[in-house]
C-alpha cells in the first residue's frame, strides 16, 4: 500500500506540544482502544479523551515505576536490537494525515522500525511461541503503515542481553484496511460524542453509626433501648431511594438490601434470645419482630428493585444501540439502491453478558456497534465496487443479473468470473440463433428458387404422349443445387449470379406470365 510522505514531527515528550499532538492525531498506541480490545483503555475512554481533552491520570507509583522505567528500559534494549539488524534506530514521532506513530525506533532508510515492552514473563512466552498477541497487534501494524516500513522487530525485554525476545512483523494490507475503517468510524463517533460521567468504581455508602437493640431480661426488662432506637431504624427505614439512576445508587442499593437483611436477623436473634431470658416481655419482642419484618421487606424490596432497575437500564442502553444500527445500516441500503446488506445486527446480548456497571455496559455495547459499523461499512464499500463494475462494463446485459442480491456476496474474482460467464454465454446462444436465422433465410430462399426451376421445365418440355392410366409415371424434383447449376451453364454465369438473380424474382408475377403463355 503506497503512502503519502512520511512527516515527523519534533516533540518533546510531556511538552504542550506534544500533548497537543496526541490529542488530535489518531497514534498507534490508541489503536487497540479504538478497536475496543486494549486491557487497559477502554473505547469509550479514548472518546472521551479525544472529545474533552482530559487525559487520563497515573499514580506517582505508575509514573515513576511502570512508564519512566519503560523509556529506561527501551533505551538500554534499543543497542541490543541494533546489534541484530547491524543498524541504527532512531526514535521518531511521525503522522500520514491524523494518523501518527511514535516509534521506540526507526532506521534512516526508514526500512526497520522497533517498538519495545517491558518484561513480562507471559508476553515473553508468547513471543518465543512466534504468536503477536491480539493487543499488540493494531500498534504495530500502524506503524508500518504509518512509516512504509517493511519490518518491525516487536521486543520483549528488561534491558539486559539475558532476557530479550524479538518478533518480525511485516506489513499486512488487511490489518491496514482494518486500521483505517476503524479510525474512520472512531471519527465519526469522535465527531458526535456526547459526555456520560464515568464513575470509576462506585462504591455504597457506609451505613454508620447505626444503633443496636440491646434487651436484657431477669424476671422483667433490665436493660433496653428500644425507646432510643426505634425511631432512628424507622429514620433509616423511610429514607432510603426507590428510583435507581447511577452506578452508586445500585451500589448503594444493593449494600442496604444486605444490610437490611442482616439486620433482621439479628433483630430476630435478639427477640429470641430475650425470649430465653423471661417470657413476660412480649411487647419489646413484639416490636423487635415487628422491625425485623420491616427490615426483611425493605431488603427485599431493594434487592428487586436493583435487578429490575438494572435490567432496564440494560434494555435501554441496547434498545438505543439497535436503533442506532437501524440507521446506520438504512443509510447504507439507501446507497446501495436495489442490492441490500445481508448482516446480522451486533450481538448485543454478549457485549453485556457479566458487565456490573452502567459504564460498562455502555462502552461494551458502544464498541460492539462501531465494530459492526466498521464491517458494515467494508461490505458496502466492496458491493459499490461490484456494482460500479458491472453498470460500466456490461450495461447491455444487466437484464442477465436479477439474481443479483444472491450473487454479490461472492469474493470479487468468484463474482467476476461469474459475470463474465454469464455474459460470454448470453453472447454465445445469440450467436447460435443469429446463425440459425441465417440458415432458416438461406433455406427459404433455396426453396424459392427450387420452384422457379420447376416452372421452367414444365416451360420448356415436349408435351407428354398420352399414354393409359396405369403406365404414367412422375419427374422426380430435381435439388435447389441442380436448378442453380443448370441456369448458371445455360446463361454462363457463376451460381451466386443464378442465386442473386432468384432473389429478386417476382414469383407470383412470374406464375402469371407463365399461364398466360401456356
Amino acid at each position: 500500500m503506497g503512502r503519502s510522505k512520511l512527516i515527523v514531527h519534533n516533540l518533546v515528550q510531556g511538552s504542550d506540544e506534544w500533548h497537543e499532538f496526541r490529542l488530535t492525531h489518531f497514534g498507534a498506541s490508541e489503536a487497540a482502544s479504538m478497536l475496543g480490545i486494549s486491557k487497559k483503555t477502554s473505547r469509550n475512554e479514548l472518546l472521551k479523551h479525544k472529545a474533552t481533552g482530559t487525559a487520563k491520570e497515573f499514580s506517582d507509583w505508575v509514573q515513576t515505576n511502570i512508564l519512566d522505567y519503560g523509556h529506561e528500559v527501551e533505551a538500554l534494549a534499543r543497542p541490543l536490537v541494533e546489534a541484530l539488524i547491524s543498524d541504527e534506530l532512531y526514535p521518531v514521532t511521525c503522522s500520514d494525515g491524523k494518523l501518527s506513530a511514535s516509534c521506540d525506533g526507526l532506521t534512516m532508510a526508514e526500512d526497520i522500525a522497533f517498538e519495545h515492552k517491558q518484561w513480562s514473563e507471559s508476553l515473553a512466552q508468547s513471543i518465543r511461541d512466534g504468536v503477536l498477541p491480539d493487543e499488540h497487534w493494531p500498534q504495530c501494524h500502524q506503524i508500518l503503515m504509518i512509516t512504509g516500513a517493511q519490518r518491525l522487530i516487536f521486543t520483549v525485554s528488561d534491558g539486559t542481553e539475558d532476557k530479550i525476545e524479538t518478533l518480525s512483523v511485516f506489513p499486512d494490507e488487511i490489518k491496514f484496511a482494518m486500521l483505517q475503517a476503524g479510525w474512520a468510524q472512531f471519527e465519526k463517533d469522535l465527531l458526535a460524542y456526547e459526555h456520560r460521567e464515568i464513575v470509576e468504581k462506585p462504591k455504597a455508602d457506609s451505613i454508620k453509626d447505626f444503633p443496636i437493640a440491646t434487651l436484657q431480661a431477669k424476671g422483667e426488662l433490665t436493660v433496653t433501648n428500644l425507646g432510643e432506637v426505634l425511631p432512628k431504624f424507622d429514620l433509616f427505614l423511610n429514607s432510603q431511594k426507590t428510583e435507581l439512576v447511577t452506578d452508586d445508587d445500585f451500589a448503594n442499593g444493593e449494600a442496604v438490601a444486605k444490610f437490611s437483611r442482616e439486620t433482621a436477623k439479628k433483630l430476630r436473634l435478639t427477640a429470641k434470645a430475650t425470649i430465653d431470658q423471661i417470657s413476660s416481655v412480649s411487647d419489646a419482642v413484639r416490636d423487635l419482630e415487628q422491625y425485623a419484618d420491616k427490615f426483611d421487606s425493605l431488603g427485599l424490596s431493594l434487592e428487586k428493585l436493583v435487578k429490575s432497575e438494572k435490567d432496564a437500564r440494560k434494555n435501554a442502553i441496547v434498545s438505543q444501540a439497535r436503533v442506532e444500527w437501524v440507521e446506520h445500516l438504512s443509510g447504507l441500503n439507501s446507497e446501495l439502491g436495489k442490492i441490500k446488506l445481508r448482516i446480522e445486527e451486533p450481538n448485543f446480548l454478549e457485549a453485556i453478558r457479566n458487565k456490573r456497571t452502567i459504564e460498562s455496559l455502555h462502552n461494551s455495547v458502544d464498541t460492539a456497534l462501531a465494530n459492526k459499523k466498521v464491517e458494515a461499512d467494508a461490505i458496502a464499500k466492496e458491493y459499490r465496487a461490484k456494482l460500479h463494475w458491472v453498470n460500466e462494463s456490461f450495461a447491455d446485459h444487466l437484464f442477465l443479473f436479477a439474481d443479483l442480491q444472491e450473487i454479490i456476496g461472492k469474493p470479487m474474482d468468484d463474482f467476476q468470473v461469474l459475470v463474465l460467464s454469464r455474459v460470454e454465454k448470453h453472447k454465445q446462444i445469440e450467436t447460435e440463433k443469429l446463425n440459425a436465422e441465417r440458415e432458416r433465410i438461406a433455406l427459404e430462399e433455396r426453396s424459392k428458387a427450387s420452384t422457379i426451376m420447376e416452372v421452367a421445365q414444365v416451360k420448356q418440355a415436349p408435351k407428354p404422349i398420352s399414354k393409359p392410366a396405369a403406365q404414367k409415371t412422375y419427374q422426380t424434383r430435381p435439388t435447389d443445387f441442380q436448378i442453380i447449376e443448370v441456369l448458371a451453364l445455360h446463361w454462363r454465369v457463376h451460381e451466386s449470379k443464378v442465386i442473386e438473380w432468384i432473389r429478386d424474382m417476382d414469383l407470383d408475377e412470374a406464375t402469371i406470365s407463365m399461364l398466360n403463355a401456356i
